[in-house]
């Protein structure tokens, strides 16, 4: 398995990145679960 992220040597920009980059996963998945419980309400 292939590693996407090289976490060898970190700096403060890495683990921002990293942060906003599973932030933005999270905040993707919860609108389309959202969206997704309102059409079956609807």
């Amino acid at each position: 398995m292939a590693n996407v992220f090289d976490f060898k040597e970190l700096t403060p920009s890495m683990i921002g990145s990293t942060a906003a980059v599973i932030m933005a996963l999270g905040v993707t998945y919860w609108l389309i679960l959202r969206k997704t419980k309102k059409e079956f309400i609807a």
